[in-house]
């Protein structure tokens, strides 16, 4: 059995807001927020660049891996 997609699964911010994800083409990349009913934006880093992308719910698969923002005190 494969793992689901996020187009089967309901967005919440809690659960998918900065967590990781697997793309087939791109790798792993981090949901941000989704951008329709049809895209969600997510951040990767490629060729030492970042970018946002917007893609196709069934092309994400969760990794269960979820990242956190910190302020940095200096």
């Amino acid at each position: 059995m494969t793992n689901p997609t996020m187009a089967e699964v309901e967005w919440d911010d809690d659960k998918h807001y900065l967590a990781e994800a697997d793309h087939a083409a791109i790798g792993k990349v981090i949901m941000l927020h989704p951008a329709s009913d049809a895209e969600i934006e997510c951040l990767n880093k490629r060729h030492g660049l970042y970018r946002v992308y917007s893609l196709t719910p069934t092309y994400l698969t969760p990794t269960g891996k979820r990242y956190t923002l910190t302020e940095v005190q200096e």
